[in-house]
C-alpha cells in the first residue's frame, strides 16, 4: 500500500492495490463515533483507521473526468478533523463537476 503522503494537499494515490481499503485496526470509542458521522456525513466513502492513519476511499471509483480534475479513489489523513477536510475539498471537486 502507498504511504500517506500529500498529492495536492490530498494524499498520495496507492499503487496496484487502490481502491482496497486497509483494513481497520482496534479503535477507541471516540474514534469508533467520528467513523460512524463521517461515514454517515460523506455516505460516498468508507472511512477505516489503520495505524494511525485515517482513510477513505471511494464507493464508486472515479471516472478519467473525475480524476483529472483531482477526485481521489483513496487518501490517508492524520486524524480526523484532517479527514473531514479533504473529504469536503473531494466534494467541492465533483459539485463543480456537477457530480456531487
Amino acid at each position: 500500500m502507498g504511504t500517506p503522503g500529500s498529492a495536492s494537499g490530498l494524499g498520495k494515490r496507492t499503487g496496484g492495490n487502490a481502491g482496497t481499503a486497509p483494513q481497520a485496526d482496534s479503535t477507541t470509542p471516540d474514534q469508533r463515533a467520528y467513523l460512524t458521522a463521517i461515514e454517515t456525513t460523506y455516505p460516498g466513502w468508507h472511512i477505516v483507521v489503520e495505524r494511525g492513519w485515517w482513510w477513505a476511499t471511494k464507493h464508486t471509483p472515479p471516472t478519467r473526468e473525475q480524476k483529472a480534475a483531482g477526485v481521489l479513489t483513496q487518501f490517508a489523513r492524520p486524524g480526523p478533523h484532517e479527514m473531514v477536510a479533504a473529504l469536503n475539498v473531494q466534494l467541492g471537486i465533483l459539485a463543480r463537476m456537477g457530480a456531487a
